[in-house]
């Protein structure tokens, strides 16, 4: 499995890349530990224990993160106080991994999220206040 990866990533700069972080990040030993410990990482387990308010950020054409998982991880947040799902698209130059192409305007959404959340929760009477 591993050279067969290693052969594949040759004539594939973008799974080359993958791969390399991928092993970085997990500390994987090669490839193959790598594309088992990620298909243990999920939320499934812990996405209905958050109460609080989530901004939830995808791209359109993410190289890492299938587009399906955008929509099924907004299925799995049922206890959130509010959900704020942003998808970036090409339009907007910003449909890569992390919005690569146009971060300031991740960077805006970000910011404009924290923002209103906070004018939000001031302007909400103190628990228990009459």
């Amino acid at each position: 499995m591993n050279r067969l990866l290693e052969r594949a990533a040759t004539r594939d700069e973008t799974l080359a890349w993958a791969i390399a972080h991928g092993r970085h990040v997990s500390g994987a030993a090669s490839a193959y530990d790598y594309l088992k410990w990620a298909q243990t990482i999920s939320t499934r387990d812990v996405s209905h224990l958050l109460k609080q308010d989530v901004l939830l950020l995808g791209a359109q054409e993410d190289h890492l993160i299938p587009l399906a998982q955008f929509y099924s991880q907004q299925q799995t947040l049922t206890n959130v106080r509010s959900l704020t799902a942003r998808l970036f698209t090409s339009r907007e130059h910003a449909s890569s991994h992390c919005q690569v192409g146009n971060t300031g305007l991740s960077l805006d959404v970000i910011i404009n999220w924290v923002m209103e959340s906070k004018r939000q929760t001031e302007e909400q009477p103190a628990h228990g206040a009459i």
